[in-house]
């Protein structure tokens, strides 16, 4: 029986994965999960009186802290902020990612999204689900026998349809945490109070979504339609297992 202990984030920028998802992170790696992070693109756009290749420079330490910190790996492909593409070479990343690494889960974006590079990410992940158990693409790793289960992040958008909410995963006793690991992206969220007012208004809207309200903090999850139903039937069983205390 799987215990689904790898989990991929796969993500547009550095500082996604904490802001979205940095409560469950936390969680996860506390449990001694196996967490990667990779971000798509670079940020290099980020700092607006800076150059990009500054801002590079600055982005990719504060997700080394960021990363340090929580106890997750990461990996930031060399991708230009607002200029992701979907396209064979950024899928072939993508597979060559996820056959090495061999994730029991992977979350990501969804493809209604406001930034141009989460739409991009999400639909990336999505077109690189089925060949990843190919054999006869990327063969420097070997292919996958399964379909990992596949994940997105909450988010307020309604058009074509609005977030599902399949999990709720409690993160009130990280909420110190997450707000510390979320200021490691200083040059983005400039204070501990900024930090604090994104969780809390993020969080109020996120509650909405839910029918059992006892959690102070929560972060919610779609379950994505991508892998075989016996597959998703069996992660439902695990739900609690993987995501509880």
């Amino acid at each position: 029986m799987k215990d689904y202990k790898k989990i991929l984030f796969v993500v547009a920028h550095p500082d996604d994965a904490e802001i979205c998802a940095g409560g469950t992170i936390l969680k996860l790696c506390s449990k001694g999960y196996n967490v990667k992070v990779v971000m798509m693109t670079n940020g290099n756009l980020g700092i607006n009186n800076k150059s990009k290749y500054i801002t590079k420079k600055i982005r990719l330490k504060e997700e080394k802290l960021a990363a340090k910190y929580a106890g997750f790996s990461y990996k930031i492909l060399n991708n230009s902020d607002g200029m992701l593409k979907v396209n064979i070479s950024n899928r072939k990343k993508i597979i060559n990612i996820i056959k090495e690494f061999q994730p029991d889960i992977i979350v990501t974006h969804r493809k209604n999204d406001y930034h141009v590079d989460h739409r991009v990410t999400s639909q990336i992940v999505e077109d690189s689900l089925v060949l990843i158990c190919s054999k006869n693409i990327c063969k420097k790793h070997n292919y996958l026998s399964y379909n990992p289960i596949i994940l997105y992040f909450w988010d307020r958008f309604t058009k074509p349809y609005k977030f599902i909410c399949d999990i709720v995963v409690d993160i009130t006793a990280f909420y110190e945490k997450k707000l510390n690991l979320m200021y490691y992206h200083k040059s983005q969220l400039i204070s501990m109070e900024a930090c604090q007012k994104i969780l809390v208004e993020n969080n109020e809207l996120q509650k909405k979504y839910c029918t059992n309200n006892d959690f102070n903090y929560v972060e919610l999850f779609e379950i994505g339609e991508y892998s075989l139903i016996n597959e998703i039937d069996n992660f439902k069983k695990n739900i609690e297992s993987v995501f509880g205390d």
